[in-house]
């Protein structure tokens, strides 16, 4: 049985799942989710993540985290 994602060998070394919920396309690290998913998201709170995850600030983890809440509880 074959993983729909591909072999490990061809997956981004600091990917995960796409955060949508059922979705398992593979992400780069510092994207929320795919490309399809990411554009269901308005806009505002697209801004906010792209924000906070170029910020360098002590603070950018909890600025993640608290975005990624957000626009994981209206999805």
């Amino acid at each position: 049985m074959s993983d729909p994602r591909g072999p490990l060998w061809r997956r981004p070394f600091d990917g995960h799942d796409c955060n949508y919920p059922g979705c398992k396309e593979v992400v780069n690290g510092q994207l929320w989710g795919c490309k399809e998913h990411w554009y269901l998201i308005p806009v505002e709170l697209r801004d906010r993540w792209m924000a906070c995850s170029r910020t360098r600030d002590r603070d950018r983890v909890a600025k993640s985290i608290a975005v990624h809440l957000e626009i994981t509880n209206g999805v």
